[in-house]
């Protein structure tokens, strides 16, 4: 079957609705997995470079 939005001369093309809701959620899940690693990540660097910073301005400390 051809999409509608390939020809316009055919119905469109339903998406199963009962699969939507649960890939929403696995998506969900992953991008707040992502932001929360990204963000320990960025925080672990942001850490490194400002202990450096500090040695560097402060070696006998």
């Amino acid at each position: 079957m051809v999409s509608s939005f390939l020809n316009p001369g055919f119905l469109p093309v339903h998406a199963h609705l009962t699969r939507l809701p649960a890939m929403d959620a696995c998506i969900l899940v992953a991008i707040e997995s992502f932001e929360v690693s990204m963000c320990a990540v960025v925080r672990e660097a942001m850490d490194s470079t400002r202990d450096t910073i500090h040695k560097a301005v402060n070696p006998v400390l």
